[in-house]
C-alpha cells in the first residue's frame, strides 16, 4: 500500500520520520498508515503532498479512500 509514496520518499532520500515532521503528522500515525493499519486521512494526504512537492493525485493513486473520492 502507498507504493508511490514510498518510492518518492526513497527518491528524495527522506525517511518516514522526516516526512512526518515536515507534514506535521505524528511519526507513529504515519508509520501505521504506511503499514495499512490506519487510513491516510485527506488532510494528511494534502500535507504530505505539499511537504514532498508532488501532486496529491500522483502520490495516492493506490489509496482506497482516494479512489472512492474520485468515483463520487
Amino acid at each position: 500500500m502507498y507504493e508511490k509514496l514510498k518510492r518518492e520518499l526513497a527518491n528524495q532520500r527522506i525517511t518516514p520520520h522526516g516526512l512526518a515532521r515536515k507534514a506535521n503528522i505524528t511519526p507513529q500515525d504515519l508509520y501505521a498508515a504506511l503499514a495499512g493499519k490506519r487510513q491516510m486521512f485527506p488532510g494528511w494526504r494534502k500535507r504530505i503532498s505539499k511537504a514532498l512537492g508532488v501532486p496529491e493525485g500522483e502520490l495516492f493513486v493506490d489509496d482506497p479512500l482516494q479512489r472512492q473520492e474520485v468515483k463520487e
